[in-house]
């Protein structure tokens, strides 16, 4: 029982700790939009008080007092809130859609780009339905209002697929694809033909034979489907139309066209 109650008390102390470096980081990044009386700081980071100027202590050289009793931060703390802010993001990316991360294969994703995972924070989770030819539709339909551009990475090819593709091209939307030597293949034969995107005037098709997810951007909205146990998911796909995350979904796009073998128009 002895030992119980120190395990208690250690787990206590350790979440007392952690509450208190969630209260660091929201002060922080509440202070980013500008300076805040400590009522107000009551108010934005829902404590007392009493805690706030414990944390203003602890802050010292990341916050400091201003004119008439308000805070704001220093030129350092404005750094340290930015990491928080991403830090925040972060997770409530990870816990909003906890059972997605845990059961797909997301080191796909290069380490740069993982550690800014928190610009998917407004994302939704896209159920598709039980096939994928209906889950290639749903995606290829939430890319119809396409105005200039698509980019995408996928390593399998449906004949929805590449009608969707070619319809877009057809109305003079610039595509970009990265998809595999495998993809490329199937994509001439005879049931492909007629909507095959090779030698498109539209299309840029870029080989990779290293893909493991599947992407796709508007470049207003973007779609992440990563692998599971039973191969690529398009029938949970991640969703946003975060400015944020659009930006981010170029930085995929190019990591895999710069690892890219051969880039073919």
């Amino acid at each position: 029982m002895a030992l119980q109650k120190l395990y208690i008390v250690r787990f206590q102390k350790w979440q007392k700790r952690g509450m208190s470096r969630l209260t660091e980081e929201k002060v922080l990044v509440a202070l980013l939009k500008g300076g805040y009386s400590i009522q107000e700081l009551e108010r934005e980071v829902k404590r007392n008080r009493r805690t706030i100027y414990r944390v203003i202590d602890r802050l010292e050289g990341f916050v400091q007092r201003e004119k008439r009793g308000r805070y704001a931060l220093t030129p350092l703390g404005e750094v340290l809130a930015q990491k928080a802010q991403e830090y925040m993001k972060l997770k409530e990316l990870l816990e909003r859609h906890r059972s997605f991360w845990l059961s797909h294969e997301f080191r796909a994703i290069p380490e740069p780009l993982l550690l800014e995972l928190g610009a998917l924070h407004n994302s939704h989770i896209v159920s598709t339905g039980v096939t994928p030819d209906r889950a290639i539709k749903t995606i290829t339909l939430a890319f119809k209002n396409a105005k200039e551009r698509i980019i995408g990475i996928s390593p399998i090819v449906t004949l929805e697929w590449a009608r969707a593709i070619v319809e877009q091209a057809d109305a003079g939307v610039k595509i970009s694809l990265i998809t595999t030597e495998d993809v490329l293949k199937m994509q001439k034969e005879k049931e492909f033909r007629k909507y095959s995107p090779v030698n498109h005037k539209n299309i840029d098709l870029i080989i990779n034979n290293d893909i493991k997810l599947g992407f796709m951007s508007n470049m207003e909205s973007v779609a992440l489907a990563l692998f599971n146990d039973r191969g690529l998911d398009f029938q949970n796909i991640l969703v946003s139309k975060d400015p944020k995350a659009v930006e981010w979904g170029e930085k995929l796009f190019r990591y895999y066209k710069e690892s890219s073998i051969v880039a073919l128009k």
